[in-house]
């Protein structure tokens, strides 16, 4: 499972970028350019915020995070010993003694 949070940031803000570049573009009264972002900005905000964002990101969180946890109470629930592999050692020293094991 990938950091949904910043998976959301990057869906909301996908469309902004374009949506910015046109105002620029309406100021400089190239109408062409303009009408062209503003159709790339319907699909992108279309792709994004009515597709992926409820499809993929919020089926990771509704199905693919319940399954996780699921897993990890199943192990711990057999004895097992549980290990968070997100923390890390911090100190120096540690990866030190890692290479001179290696």
């Amino acid at each position: 499972m990938v950091r949904v949070g910043i998976l959301v940031l990057f869906v909301h803000d996908a469309a902004d970028i374009i949506i910015e570049t046109a105002k620029i573009v309406r100021y400089a009264n190239w109408q062409i350019t303009l009408n062209v972002l503003f159709v790339i900005f319907i699909v992108v905000w279309t792709a994004t915020r009515l597709v992926y964002y409820p499809f993929w990101i919020m089926r990771s969180i509704w199905f693919d995070a319940p399954e996780l946890i699921q897993v990890v109470a199943y192990k711990s629930m057999q004895g097992g010993e549980l290990d968070d592999v997100r923390e890390g050692r911090d100190s120096e020293e540690d990866y030190v003694d890692k290479a001179k094991d290696e």
